[in-house]
């Protein structure tokens, strides 16, 4: 691999990498200039690459006429990222020597479906995915008079099969195409602008339309207005791009007719004067070629050249024709105005480019001049006569220039068709130009174009040429020519010629050209490539968007370029060519090769019980930087330790997937067996460790890389082994980990490290360890207590309890025990009356008779067996029961002396209203329950309901005594004064409190009639009420009375206690403010 860092041209700005030969593309040298890769063919500065998708194709014969939306709806940002673009300043690659080969040519493919061979191929990567598609006219109701077709076919260029099928009105097939392909709204998807015939084939909206297709066959717009304006015929001008007032928005030429390219409304117009004509047939229509580019000798604006006029064009408004200008300047050759096709290139190489023209014409009236327009004035520079063959017909037709430096001088050359004859001239310094060479052809027509290119990288152009009846590669560097190749291939020929461009992305150009099985005006359209076995040819771009491209015409994203550059300076000149697409090889013979560059991680080093193996899991990147994908099957060789020193291999892996720029190849693992010791896992990426011998080297590497730095990978984490020995006693859980073990065995666990991969294998064994057990057996009264259990039992029967042993097992110990037949006593104690012994004690034998009582002990005497005891005087006492078995229990009680309680009956006032309350009995002292009660009127309990006045008696008993009681139910004395109560104050302030002055009467007090008199100290009245309910607010006559001193009346009738009652009352009150 070549070091280009030493290229004594290519200065600080070309980015290292890691190994020498490696670099990221910042700069590609060209002619010794220095050019930024991003601004070779784009306008702008490609950004984060994205990961490439494939695209399905649809055959139109199994989907005719189908939407292609879902084909070009995902990829396009590929385009836009600039992932597409070769020279991606983003991405690295590898810089390669390109191999000097002997020249040699194949037919590669065909498309399926027939094309009308007349029409030249374009190329361009439609759907996004950065592999190009060849677009190519359709024979779709093809008719030869007038020479018109319809339809466009979108091709797989792998696999020459229609991806898609665009429906379109006719247009001309004799002529240079009738379509060009650009992206004109930059959104990342191309579109496709057709030339309608204006004939009456077409409907007639769409006759002489230009009309603008999205790829999924829909109409993005029609133009205004009709072009053709200029012309005899309206059809069989060539379609073509341009942004000529520099505002992003791309407009369409066609003539001398200028439209926005985004919306189809028609711009400018140039009038009667040169439209690029070089013949009118009825046929054929208004065959025509003119090209956009910087004429003026300043390089700050695009002019249109046309034939013989140069327009300085002015579009200051795009949405129609009011200010747009297109100021014709003409120039006569031979006194005349000689219209024909058109091209631009620097033929003197001052620096400034020149218009060259293919004028019609029998010789020696055919001409082919150059001029060249300098501060507003034109110059004719040279012109010359070219000659026909011998042909029976066609003589006064000329083909469009084609402009390269076919000799290799350095010098560019005019290469020019008549019918039978293609002559080559070159620029002498006189007015006439010097032919190189002119060799005989079988093209009757006389229009073909042709394209050259360095396809072996041997430092000469090979011009590519296509007539009537074979596709020549012909070395035009020697008089006479020499033809390298020449391979079948028929054509009726028109203005078609063949293209080269790199058609599958492969790093390698093709030739596409429409052949036919015979001379007729359809066939297919064939690919050439060098044949599969040899070397590939020199890397080329993969655009061809219009019939009379040259490289600065459109941007590598199919836009169109905001400021296009100039052939004739850029790069040195460079590019100065026209017909002639751009090499990717620099002047060493080098170029840069798309490479991926590959990198890993290893994530874990794990062990697998079952298989008793190590697991590597790792991970692929193909780094953003890549400019390839990185195939399948790259080699992933692991080592135990350094293989660079004592490492051994382990194996290989092998991946079963691509990896695109950017992507990842995730949860990879790579299994080997557990054998040898090592404290490091190596991992190397793209190496094949079965040929790897000492040091490693850059050719031990199976694929180009940006990098090596970062193929080899270690890991030092290798899980380590332990083994635990632990004893379970049976019946027990042993908790290891996470799992839970209650058996005897062997057993395998893992432990994780903070990357959850394995860190340490536990080797688990577990030894059981038996239950011990043993009984005891006990026999006792009513209960025992279990000290070892530390529990009480009351019934016989067999109990264990679970002690642990001296290995800290559980051991079992049984308890038998024998209880006897269980028995209990309760006493009732009769308290006695004070100053009597007449207390007792009564008793109770559950589950105990008489014959099973041996003894008993009242206070330690021995007494009868009774189940009462009399004649108790008050004190405690102790009884003492024992059985036959020697069983015994004992009770405590007390005999008390009874105390008489104290006993209360009250007398009970009820009001006059209601005659009825309640007489309660009240006990002072002593138990409410020991008392039995009996009233007089038959109730019982201590309450007893009244509902009149009267003496009311009650029997009472209690333990020892009896008692009798009497109480009265009386009304209030009569003449008891009445409850009216009259303040001597009020505040009505409105706070809520004293706000109002009236009487208010005792609620038992039933009103009669009621008179309320206030007035003033002078006795006037002030206030005067006969309801009891209405109070005085302190106003006088709705006016608030001040504060002051006020004398009252009230008089009033009641009934009280049901009397009747008078009441005259007087008084003062006081009103506060």
């Amino acid at each position: 691999m070549i070091d280009l860092r030493e290229h004594k041209q290519m200065k600080t700005i070309l980015k290292m990498s890691f190994k020498p030969g490696f670099m990221i593309l910042a700069a590609i040298v060209i002619n010794c200039a220095l050019i930024p890769a991003n601004q070779l063919f784009s306008q702008n500065l490609p950004v984060e690459a994205k990961q490439n998708l494939n695209t399905p194709t649809i055959n139109p014969k199994e989907g005719e006429k189908a939407s292609a939306e879902y084909l070009f709806s995902e990829n396009v940002g590929q385009r836009i990222s600039g992932h597409c673009n070769p020279l991606d300043s983003s991405l690295c690659y590898s810089a390669q020597p390109f191999p000097v080969v002997e020249f040699a040519i194949e037919k590669r493919l065909e498309s399926v479906e027939n094309a009308a061979i007349y029409q030249s191929p374009l190329v361009a990567d439609m759907d996004g995915d950065c592999i190009p598609e060849i677009i190519m006219a359709g024979t779709e109701n093809f008719r030869l008079n007038p020479r018109l077709t319809s339809g466009i076919h979108i091709l797989d260029s792998q696999s020459g099969e229609t991806k898609v099928y665009i429906p379109t009105p006719f247009y001309s097939w004799s002529a240079a195409n009738s379509f060009a392909i650009a992206d004109v709204d930059r959104d990342g998807i191309p579109e496709i602008i057709v030339a309608a015939a204006d004939h009456s084939s077409n409907p007639s909206d769409l006759r002489g339309r230009l009309i603008c297709y999205n790829l999924d066959g829909t109409i993005k717009w029609i133009s205004d207005q009709k072009f053709g304006a200029n012309v005899t015929f309206g059809y069989g001008g060539t379609v073509a791009l341009a942004d000529f007032n520099k505002d992003g928005i791309p407009e369409v030429y066609i003539y001398n007719e200028i439209f926005n390219a985004q919306t189809g409304v028609k711009l400018t117009d140039g009038g009667n004067n040169g439209t690029g004509v070089s013949g009118e047939t009825p046929p054929g229509g208004s065959q025509a070629i003119a090209i956009a580019a910087k004429l003026n000798g300043d390089n700050s604006t695009l002019e249109l050249a046309a034939g013989y006029t140069i327009y300085e064009v002015d579009i200051v408004n795009t949405n129609g024709m009011q200010g747009n200008t297109m100021i014709p300047i003409n120039i006569e050759v031979d006194g005349d105005l000689r219209d024909g096709f058109t091209s631009v290139a620097d033929i003197t190489g001052d620096g400034h480019l020149d218009v060259i023209v293919a004028s019609p014409g029998i010789f020696p009236n055919g001409r082919v001049y150059v001029y060249q327009l300098n501060g507003g004035e034109m110059t004719l520079v040279a012109s010359a006569t070219p000659e026909n063959g011998n042909g029976s017909c066609c003589w006064e037709n000329i083909g469009p220039p084609f402009i390269g430096d076919i000799d290799g001088s350095g010098q560019p050359s005019i290469g020019i068709t008549r019918s039978l004859r293609l002559n080559t001239y070159k620029y002498n310094g006189t007015e006439f130009l010097e032919r190189l060479w002119s060799i005989n052809t079988n093209d009757h027509s006389g229009q073909t174009g042709m394209t050259m290119f360095d396809f072996n990288q041997d430092g000469i152009m090979e011009i590519v040429y296509r007539d009537e009846q074979s596709l020549r590669i012909i070395n035009g560097s020697v008089d006479p020519p020499e033809d390298l190749a020449v391979f079948s291939c028929f054509s009726g020929t028109g203005l078609e010629h063949p293209i080269v461009a790199d058609i599958d992305n492969s790093g390698s150009s093709k030739i596409v050209v429409g052949c036919a099985d015979f001379i007729t005006q359809r066939g297919k359209m064939a690919v050439f490539s060098s044949p599969i076995e040899n070397q590939s040819w020199a890397p080329s771009r993969g655009i061809w968007n219009q019939y009379n491209y040259h490289v600065f015409n459109v941007n590598d994203d199919l836009t169109v370029p905001v400021q296009q550059k100039n052939n004739a300076t850029y790069a040195n000149g460079a590019f100065n060519n026209f017909y002639v697409q751009a090499s990717l090889l620099n002047e060493e013979g080098t170029f840069l090769q798309r490479v991926s560059n590959l990198s890993g991680t290893i994530e874990c080093i794990n062990y697998d019980i079952e298989t008793d193996q190590f697991v590597v899991e790792f991970s692929l990147f193909n780094e953003r930087d890549a400019s390839l994908s990185a195939p399948a099957e790259v080699k992933v060789s692991f080592f135990m330790n350094n293989p660079e020193t004592n490492g051994s291999l382990i194996g290989t892996y092998s991946t079963s997937e691509s990896i695109s720029p950017g992507d990842t190849l995730r949860s990879l693992s790579f299994s080997f067996d557990q054998s040898g010791n090592f404290d490091t896992l190596f991992m190397l990426i793209n190496l094949d460790g079965t040929l790897l011998d000492g040091p490693l080297k850059d050719d031990d590497y199976i694929l180009l890389e940006c990098s090596y730095e970062n193929n080899i990978i270690s890991n030092h984490f290798i899980p380590d082994f332990d083994t635990v020995r632990l004893q379970l006693c049976v019946g027990d859980t042993y908790v290891f980990l996470d799992s839970t073990y209650s058996e005897a065995g062997v057993f395998d666990r893992k432990i994780l490290n903070q990357s959850a991969c394995d860190s340490v294998i536990l080797h688990l064994i577990l030894e059981s360890i038996e239950v011990i057990e043993d009984t005891v057996s006990e026999t006792s009264c009513k209960s025992y207590y279990w000290e070892t259990a530390d529990f009480e039992y009351s019934e016989s029967g067999v109990y264990s309890t679970l002690l642990v042993d001296e290995n800290g097992c559980d051991s079992l110990l049984y308890l038998d025990l024998t209880i006897p037949k269980a028995w209990s006593v309760s006493v009732e104690v009769g308290n006695t009356c004070e100053g009597e012994a007449i207390g007792q004690a009564s008793f109770n034998y559950q589950g105990l008779d008489e014959l099973e009582i041996a003894e008993i002990r009242l206070n330690g005497q021995v007494i009868e067996p009774a189940l009462t005891i009399s004649n108790l005087e008050s004190g405690p006492y102790q009884l003492e029961i024992y059985d036959t078995l020697g069983c015994s229990e004992m009770i405590n009680f007390v005999v008390d002396i009874y105390e008489e309680p104290l006993i209360e009956l009250p007398d009970l006032e009820v009001s006059c209203e209601d005659e009825t309350g309640v007489l309660e009995i009240n006990v002072v002292s002593g138990d409410l329950e020991d008392l039995q009660i009996k009233w007089e009127v038959g109730a019982s309990g201590p309450l007893l309901f009244v509902e009149e006045i009267g003496e009311y008696r009650v029997d009472i008993n209690s333990k020892c005594s009896a008692y009798s009681l009497a109480a009265k139910v009386y009304m209030p004395e009569e003449g008891q004064s009445l409850n009216v109560f009259i303040p001597n104050a009020f505040s009505p302030n409105s706070d809520g409190v004293n706000d109002l002055f009236q009487p208010y009467f005792d609620p038992f007090i039933e009103i009669i009639e009621y008179s309320l008199i206030v007035m003033d100290r002078w006795g006037n009245k002030v206030f005067e009420s006969f309801d009891p309910e209405q109070a005085w607010d302190g106003n006088i006559k709705a006016h608030k009375a001040d504060s002051n001193l006020f004398l009252w009346l009230l008089q009033a009738e009641v009934i009280y206690c049901r009397e009747s009652h008078t009441l005259i009352m007087v008084g003062e009150v006081n009103l506060l403010r």
